[in-house]
């Protein structure tokens, strides 16, 4: 895992907007994913920066926090993905726990709830 700034936009964002904001202001990468949204990750010492950037734009951002990124993500099956969820789950519910990371990459099936 990797400390990153983490900011997320919807899929109703000017992509181009925020790749030149993002650059300006110490972005490590712009990624659109398969829904539209774009993803732009930093070091958390551009963090600040960078979110105040968005902001002053008045572009909305749906998440945006320092965080835990997984460097590398590993495939389950889907008996494996529930168990998994199951401690992801005890864990957040724990008081002393205050962030869950994971690296997991759940089917969707079970990222859905549908299992």
């Amino acid at each position: 895992f990797e400390r990153k700034g983490l900011i997320i936009f919807g899929d109703d964002i000017d992509e181009e907007t925020v790749t030149m904001i993002a650059l300006e202001h110490g972005a490590e990468d712009v990624a659109a994913d398969d829904d539209g949204k774009l993803t732009v990750t930093c070091a958390p010492e551009d963090y600040e920066s960078l979110a105040a950037a968005f902001a002053e734009a008045e572009l909305p951002m749906d998440v945006n926090e320092v965080t835990q990124i997984a460097s590398t993500n590993v495939d389950v099956d889907e008996s494996m993905a529930k168990r998994v969820m199951s401690l992801l789950e005890a864990l957040d519910d724990h008081d002393d726990v205050q962030t869950v990371a994971t690296n997991v990459n759940f089917p969707e099936s079970v990222a859905s709830g549908e299992s």
